[in-house]
C-alpha cells in the first residue's frame, strides 16, 4: 500500500493522489505535542482516560479460541479451493481432504498419482507424443500401467491391488512401512 501506486484499489490513497495533483506546494512540518490542536487534544483526552480508568475490556474469544477459529476458516477455504479448483484433479482423486501435515510421498508416488512419467498420457499431454495411446490401444495412463506391466492373473488380485494403492496413496504410516519391507528384501 503506497501513494505512488497508480492502480491502487483504497479510496483514501487515492483522494491523496488526487490531492497531490491538484496541489503541488504542499507543505509538511512538524507540530510540538497536541496543544491547540482539536483532534490531537481528543485523541490525548481519550488515551488518558483510557489508562486511568478501570474499565475491563473482555474479548469475546481468548488467543487461542480466535486462533482455532482462523485455522478452521483457513482450512475450509483451502478445502473449497482444492474442490473446486482445475488443476491437480489426478491427485484430488486420492486425497480428497487437505491436511495441515505434509504427506510423504517417494518421488515414485508422486509421479505415479500425479500421472507424470514415461506414461504415453503425460507424453502427449505436453506435446511429446503424437498417441495417448498404449501399444495394445488403450489410453496409456499411469493405472493402465499399472495394471499391464505387472503379471496379474486375476481381476479380484487387481481389484486388490487397486485397493491397496488408494489406502496407502493417503496412509503414510502404511507406505512407509511398505517400503522398510521392500528394502529388507533387496
Amino acid at each position: 500500500m503506497t501513494v505512488l501506486d497508480p492502480h491502487t484499489p483504497h479510496q483514501h490513497l487515492q483522494d491523496i493522489q488526487f490531492f497531490l495533483t491538484q496541489n503541488r506546494n504542499i507543505l509538511v512540518s512538524w507540530i510540538k505535542a497536541h496543544v491547540g490542536y482539536r483532534g490531537n487534544e481528543e485523541a490525548d483526552t481519550l488515551a488518558k482516560k483510557a489508562i486511568t480508568e478501570d474499565v475491563v475490556v473482555k474479548a469475546l474469544k481468548s488467543r487461542c479460541e480466535l486462533k482455532q477459529h482462523l485455522q478452521e476458516l483457513f482450512l475450509r477455504k483451502w478445502q473449497n479451493l482444492w474442490d473446486n479448483g482445475n488443476t491437480g484433479r489426478s491427485v484430488h482423486k486420492e486425497l480428497k481432504t487437505v491436511h495441515i501435515k505434509p504427506v510423504f510421498w517417494t518421488s515414485e508416488e508422486i509421479l505415479f498419482v500425479t500421472g507424470h512419467g514415461p506414461f504415453p498420457s503425460f507424453l502427449t499431454r505436453f506435446h511429446l507424443s503424437d498417441s495417448d495411446s498404449c501399444a495394445c490401444g488403450e489410453v496409456g495412463d499411469p493405472m493402465h500401467s499399472l495394471c499391464e506391466i505387472l503379471p496379474i492373473d486375476s481381476l479380484s488380485v487387481l481389484g486388490n491391488l487397486i485397493l491397496h494403492w488408494k489406502v496407502c496413496g493417503t496412509k503414510a504410516f502404511l507406505r512407509i512401512r511398505i517400503q522398510e519391507k521392500n528394502n529388507k528384501h533387496d
